[in-house]
Order: structure tokens, then C-alpha cells, then sequence
């Protein structure tokens, strides 16, 4: 097996001035250092949802969303615009001005066309690491399917200023507001993540520059199935397949300091 260089990219917010994000862009055998100007930054929360058909999945949810919402408070307060994407939710949210600032955001024609989810695409990045065609819930006995969603978890926090979507709308208003950089955290890694119309495959198609928080993530993968590793490993091969095929990785201890987020139960 082939020596894998893992590359982050670390995140100098408290060594910067206000409203610079330092990054030490790490990637696979490469590293870039660069720096966000945080205006020009967006900071996308994907399906942090308050419950999840998979117990696992909204015991792990919860675990993580408090240092997620630290993180989010730093980058807010360096100049990031933060965009809540709880797909399929919207309906709770219909009435707040944080949806209002999204569902007015102008519609931008695009060279490459948004999907509502965009597919993987096999001769860019090959087939992911993992095997989730059972739909990932590491239980056993495996959940009941189905939607038990309703909202963002409350322990991230909606503050003025925000915005909420679920579609290309995000997209729309990081244009408006001449948004050139991506913070991408959430769930699932290698489903929504990648997928949704905000996710790191359309960002990337679309020109704009992404990090995924890779220690604020998590998977829908079943140790029982190929290639037959911990949930955790499992997180962490499509990780790989992330910076090796689309975007670099930072961490919450980039923004925060101190340690990287693990879960309970992680090695």
C-alpha cells in the first residue's frame, strides 16, 4: 500500500488579523498556504439535523454540534457568513429572516448546471472507499428507515445575520455577496456532504474555493460491510477520497486551538 500524506489545512484565526482566515492548506502530498479574508468566506453546515433515523447517526450529531457551534462563533466573528443547510426542513424555518435572506438571494446563471444533487463522477474521483448501499447505519440490529427530521439541531445556534437554505439558493447568495471560500462541516461525509446543491462537489464545480472541517463530520457506514473497518475508519477513508479527488481539510482545533474534536469511542 502506497504511503498517504495526510494533509490538513490549518486554520491561523487567532494569529491573524480581524477578519483573516490563515489557512495552511493541506492536502494529499501538497501543502499550500494561503489567506481567506473572512468576508469573502461562507461557512456550510449540512444536515446537522435534530434526530436522525439512525440512532447512531443523531447520538454522533449531538456529540459533535456543541464544538461545531464554537467553531461557527469564531468564524462568524471573523467576517463569515454562515449558511444553515438542514435539507428538507424548511418549513420550520419559513417565517425567519434568516430564510428570507436566502430565498431572496438573485438566481445566478451558471456554466455548470446545479443539480439538486449531484452525483458521483466516476471519471473524476472513481467509486468512494466505503461501501453505503445499505444505507450506513452502523446499529445492530440495523434502524427503521425513514425521515425523522425536523429542524437544525438547537445547540447550533441561528443568529442574525444568518441564512437558511436547503438548495442552489446558497449558492445564489454567496454570489451576491462575492463569496469566493468554503467551510464545509456536517453530515453525512460521503452522501450529503458531497452531494447536496451545496455540497463540495458543486462548490468545487463551480469555481469556489473548499475545505472540508474533516474532524466536525461524520459517515453513514456499517463496519459490516466492505472494506469491513470501524465506523471511524470508515469516516476516515472517505476523507481521503475527499482530499485526494475534490478539496483540501482543516479542523475545528485550527479555529479553536487546543485538540481535535473525536468522538466517544474513537481511537
Amino acid at each position: 500500500m502506497n504511503r498517504i500524506v495526510f494533509l490538513a489545512a490549518t486554520l491561523l484565526g487567532a494569529a491573524q488579523p480581524d477578519g483573516a482566515i490563515g489557512l495552511n492548506a493541506r492536502r494529499l502530498e501538497e501543502t499550500k498556504k494561503v489567506t481567506w479574508e473572512g468576508g469573502k468566506t461562507a461557512v456550510l453546515i449540512c444536515d446537522m439535523w435534530d434526530r436522525h433515523w439512525c440512532a447512531g447517526a443523531t447520538r454522533r450529531v449531538a456529540e459533535m454540534a456543541p464544538r461545531m457551534n464554537d467553531a461557527v462563533v469564531e468564524l462568524r466573528k471573523r467576517g463569515a457568513l454562515v449558511i444553515h443547510c438542514p435539507s428538507d426542513t424548511m418549513v420550520f424555518y419559513k417565517d425567519t429572516p434568516q430564510r428570507k435572506l436566502a430565498r431572496e438571494a438573485a438566481k445566478v446563471e451558471t456554466t455548470v448546471p446545479l443539480a439538486r444533487w449531484q452525483k458521483l463522477i466516476p471519471e473524476r474521483e472513481g467509486k468512494l472507499p466505503i461501501d453505503d448501499s445499505d444505507g450506513g447505519c452502523d446499529d445492530d440490529p440495523p434502524c427503521k428507515t425513514g425521515k425523522a427530521w425536523s429542524r437544525q439541531i438547537d445547540v447550533i445556534k441561528v443568529e442574525e445575520g444568518d441564512a437558511v437554505t436547503d438548495s442552489a439558493e446558497a449558492f445564489y447568495l454567496m454570489k451576491q455577496r462575492g463569496i469566493e471560500n468554503a467551510i464545509v462541516m456536517g453530515v453525512h461525509t460521503n452522501m450529503c456532504v458531497l452531494g447536496r446543491p451545496f455540497g463540495i462537489r458543486q462548490l468545487v464545480l463551480q469555481g469556489i474555493n473548499v475545505v472540508l472541517m474533516r474532524d466536525l463530520t461524520d459517515t453513514m457506514y456499517n463496519s459490516r460491510k466492505a472494506p469491513n473497518v470501524s465506523h471511524f475508519r470508515g469516516t476516515d477513508l472517505v476523507v481521503e477520497h475527499i482530499e485526494r479527488h475534490w478539496c483540501p481539510t482543516v479542523t475545528s482545533a485550527d479555529v479553536l486551538g487546543g485538540e481535535v474534536f473525536r468522538f466517544k469511542g474513537a481511537p
